[in-house]
């Protein structure tokens, strides 16, 4: 060893033994250190590194089993949105796509009520279909929705509430979902009585996807009727 390497040792050891806790806030240097087990005794580097280690270990796999449920998650969601479009594509006319929609988002989508609200008279038989010309004030609360047109999960203002659900006490969260291109047909609401089911942080694709569905059902049946 030459005499250069032995004076940096040295300097390196008398750091170390004046600043024993060196390693404390430094667990990544910690945990990419070779050093062999000494004696038995008071905790050592070693055990400290298999603390490190194990930690990382746990992190790592909570992290796999959150991958394995999100992916297992979007699988089955997945498969429920291609037996909606299935269903959907084999819908007789405008009230049987309602119909079918209502039927799946409850059954399968784990929604509490849903509801359609038009702008337009559509002459449908179903009672809980909604019918605003889009000027109606009524609508001023979801104006900014409406500008948008994109889904949205915010928390809604009480008369947005009991203008759109039967129950609207017992709505926990919900979401608005915009219908035809430039939301011209209107839009779908609908309810959990889960508080986070709906949420601003969740991804809107799948909502957006429904909307596309149902929207292209919808337009088809229309255009068959003109």
């Amino acid at each position: 060893m030459s005499k250069k390497n032995t004076m940096n040792e040295k300097k390196v050891k008398d750091y170390l033994e004046k600043n024993l806790d060196f390693f404390l806030d430094k667990p990544d240097i910690l945990a990419s250190l070779e050093i062999p087990h000494l004696k038995k005794g008071s905790v050592s580097l070693v055990e400290r590194q298999i603390d490190i280690l194990r930690k990382e270990n746990k992190d790592l796999k909570d992290k796999l089993n959150e991958f394995i449920q999100n992916a297992s998650s979007n699988h089955n969601l997945i498969h429920k949105i291609y037996e909606f479009a299935y269903n959907l594509i084999h819908s007789k006319n405008f009230e049987d796509t309602i119909s079918i929609s209502y039927k799946d988002l409850i059954e399968e989508f784990d929604v509490k009520e849903c509801t359609f609200l038009f702008y337009n008279d559509v002459k449908l038989k179903n009672k809980d279909i909604l019918l605003y010309k889009k000027n109606n004030k009524l609508l001023k609360p979801f104006k900014s929705f409406i500008d948008n047109n994109l889904p949205r999960c915010n928390k809604l203002k009480d008369e947005q509430l009991e203008l759109l659900f039967k129950q609207p006490n017992d709505v926990k969260s919900c979401a608005l979902i915009p219908l035809g291109i430039n939301q011209k047909l209107g839009f779908l609401a609908i309810s959990s009585d889960d508080e986070n089911r709906f949420n601003p942080d969740m991804s809107m694709d799948y909502l957006k996807v429904i909307g596309q569905l149902i929207s292209q059902s919808l337009k088809s049946h229309q255009l068959k009727s003109i």
